[in-house]
């Protein structure tokens, strides 16, 4: 628990610099290549050292999020009803931890491990870089 504390506030305060200084939509691409990266690179974790070094990684990858996500509203949506269209984000976070926790059991179950939840993983990652690339703000 402490390697996910540690990277995830470590991820936070580096990903707001980022930001910063390249822009919250470039540091969440750079987030979404590390996470897609990792996830492939997770389904062959056969160690301890590895499976600390994949949980460090994506632990900083939700830092990244967490920290990128508010500016990334704002910028994207106004101020009006910011306080909406932030819970609403978030309430989508919630749904797609349910799907995975989902995904995780049924992949489980069926004996494939966690191949299957790593695979989508890595696609979604995939889908994420390229809706990075060609999404602008709304103003």
């Amino acid at each position: 628990a402490s390697i996910l504390a540690v990277f995830n506030s470590g991820g936070r305060v580096a990903a707001g610099m980022l930001a910063d200084k390249i822009g919250g939509v470039r540091t969440l691409l750079l987030a979404f290549v590390l996470q897609g990266v990792n996830m492939v690179l997770f389904a062959t974790f056969d160690s301890e050292f590895t499976l600390i070094i994949g949980t460090a990684i994506a632990a900083v990858g939700y830092g990244t999020l967490l920290a990128v996500f508010p500016t990334l509203t704002a910028e994207f949506y106004g101020l009006k009803n910011y306080g909406t269209n932030y819970g609403v984000l978030y309430t989508a976070w919630g749904i797609g931890g349910a799907i995975g926790a989902a995904v995780v059991g049924f992949s489980m179950t069926n004996g494939d491990g966690y191949t299957l939840a790593y695979t989508i993983s890595s696609a979604m990652m995939a889908v994420c870089i390229v809706l990075a690339f060609i999404t602008k703000p709304l103003s």
